[in-house]
């Protein structure tokens, strides 16, 4: 859980889409997890121009932490939550449990980079960092994609992300990109199908993160972010519409002939008719975070 290079990149796009980071909350204590050239170079790419004063300070007034990086993007207030003050973390609660209403609104981000899919009430500790975003404010998450298991209890899709970071729960301006975990990493944008059934699918062989941020643009009090995959919403509504008795038969007709075939010639026709192998140039394209800064408009965030 820490700021490696990639994850300063997804920052410095925050960053320079108008994201506010007058007070930020991070999930867990973040820890500094690259070089001094790492830091220039990734710097230089988003047109930033750093001191080696602004270098020692980043690297050496916050110990192992990134407080100070925080700080020099424009932080005056930087607080970590965590259950325990090991590291630490400046607020002390259990994201398993309801949120203290204090938090409410309290932060102009809310960063999570990389600790909620350590928390078993998953969508507890999602909602609640949610709220504790201000309006106008920013959520930012650089959560585990493919290719984690044994990391936490939890790898999210794009999907998650579109059916969480709403307007139906108060968000809007979602910008969603996948990378590949290590050095050099291949970002892609991520884009959503028109079509409701169709679905964003990866599959790979390399470990893969997705960075999402959403503005919170209305307080929304009463939605308790309960949500459904778009493409069952969708089957569930055509089938109410279209009241035909035998449409339930037909599916399960379909589904044990499907059967007959071999389970490994399921799986490879499955994938390779719906494009799931690889990334689907259809839903993923390639980029560079600073580069799609300069494409984006400044997002409607309150200072």
């Amino acid at each position: 859980m820490g700021v490696d290079e990639n994850t300063l990149r997804c920052l410095l796009y925050a960053k320079s889409v108008g994201a506010n980071f007058d007070s930020v909350l991070t999930i867990g204590h973040q820890e500094l997890h690259l070089s001094p050239s790492q830091l220039r170079k990734a710097l230089a790419d988003f047109g930033i121009l750093v001191s080696g004063r602004d270098v020692d300070e980043i690297f050496y007034s916050s110990g192992r932490y990134a407080d100070a990086l925080f700080q020099f993007l424009g932080a005056k207030k930087v607080d970590a939550l965590d259950k325990s003050d090991y590291e630490g973390a400046t607020i002390l609660h259990d994201l398993n449990l309801e949120m203290p209403s204090y938090l409410s609104g309290a932060y102009s981000m809310v960063f999570d980079g990389g600790a909620l899919e350590h928390v078993y009430n998953f969508p507890l500790a999602v909602r609640s960092c949610m709220k504790m975003v201000r309006r106008g404010g920013a959520y930012l998450a650089v959560s585990p994609g493919n290719n984690f298991m044994g990391h936490g209890f939890y790898q999210v899709s794009p999907e998650f992300y579109r059916a969480v970071l709403n307007e139906e729960n108060g968000y809007s301006n979602l910008s969603l990109f996948a990378f590949e975990s290590g050095s050099e990493p291949r970002f892609y944008r991520v884009e959503f199908p028109q079509s409701p059934q169709d679905r964003v699918m990866l599959v790979n062989a390399r470990p893969v993160l997705l960075f999402a941020m959403a503005v919170r643009s209305n307080i929304v009090t009463s939605v308790e972010f309960f949500s459904h995959q778009r493409d069952y919403v969708s089957a569930w509504s055509a089938s109410s519409r279209s009241g035909k008795p035998g449409s339930e038969w037909e599916r399960g007709f379909i589904r044990n002939l499907f059967r007959l075939v071999p389970l490994e010639l399921r799986w490879m026709l499955k994938y390779l008719f719906s494009s799931g192998v690889g990334y689907d140039a259809r839903y993923f394209h390639r980029t560079q975070l600073h580069l799609e800064a300069k494409k984006r408009t400044a997002l409607p965030m309150k200072n």
